[in-house]
C-alpha cells in the first residue's frame, strides 16, 4: 500500500488509527498527521523497535492478527492494513478481518492491499 492508497484514509487531527501489521513503519509514518494518534501493531518485535525511531509520534504495540486483539470494540476511527493478510490461511484471514472490523467504529473506513494471487 503506497503513500496515495494509505491517503484514501485521509488521516485527520484527532482520529484514532490502527496500522494492523506495521512492518517497519512506512505506512505508520503516512498515517502519523498532526495530533491524530496512530498505533501500529505487528508480531515481530525487532520491526516495531525499528517503527519506534522511525515514527516517534506513534505507539506500538505486539499483535498477532490471528488472535483477539487487545482493544475494545469501535476503538478506531480508520484502520490500514497492508500486505499482511495474504499470508494467512483463508481461516484466519476470516478471523483476522472479524477482529478489524470488531475493533473499527462502525461506518470507518478499512484500507487493505494485498498480493491477490494469496488471498482467498
Amino acid at each position: 500500500m503506497g503513500a496515495e492508497r494509505v491517503e484514501l484514509l485521509r488521516p485527520a487531527a484527532g482520529d484514532t488509527i490502527l496500522d494492523a501489521g506495521a512492518g517497519t513503519g512506512n505506512i505508520t509514518q503516512v498515517l502519523a498527521v498532526p495530533h491524530a494518534r496512530v498505533i501500529g501493531i505487528d508480531f515481530c518485535a525487532p520491526a516495531l523497535e525499528r517503527c519506534r525511531r522511525k515514527v516517534p509520534a506513534a505507539e506500538f504495540q505486539i499483535g498477532d492478527l490471528t488472535k483477539p486483539l487487545q482493544f475494545e470494540d469501535a476503538t478506531f476511527d480508520k484502520i490500514a492494513c497492508s500486505l499482511v493478510l495474504h499470508y494467512l490461511t483463508p481461516e484466519r484471514q476470516t478471523f483476522a478481518l472479524g477482529e478489524l472490523f470488531r475493533v473499527l467504529k462502525p461506518g470507518g473506513p478499512l484500507a487493505i492491499s494485498v498480493f491477490a494471487s494469496g488471498f482467498r
